[in-house]
């Protein structure tokens, strides 16, 4: 997980959704069904990585200051390793400051 281009981030919860066909929407993925924590955060490096088995997954990643990235939706046809790049902006103005009392109150 990178600021702009340049720096790492440490501190950053990246959590994985699956597709659940039942509700038609992406849930948060139960990672201890797998012996895999989910959210992970992210190391002194702003490193991260999950094994995920196969399925439709995307990616929510989120630190306090920062606007939530949300990713695409990806498929895997078996199980693997994913540690995909992600950049972060900075929340600025009054609506970052209501952006981030709202996520505050926010399930996930």
């Amino acid at each position: 997980i990178a600021r702009g281009k340049t720096s790492p981030f440490t501190g950053v919860e990246v959590r994985v959704l699956s597709w659940n066909a039942d509700s038609q929407s992406f849930e948060n993925w139960p990672g201890d069904s797998y012996g895999i924590e989910n959210p992970r955060i992210t190391d002194e490096r702003g490193e991260y990585e999950f094994l995920l088995p196969s399925g439709r997954y995307e990616l929510l990643v989120k630190k306090s200051g920062f606007i939530p990235v949300r990713s695409a939706e990806f498929v895997l046809t078996a199980s693997q390793f994913i540690v995909p790049h992600v950049e972060l902006k900075k929340r600025e103005g009054l609506r970052g400051a209501v952006e981030e009392l709202l996520e505050k109150i926010s399930p996930f």
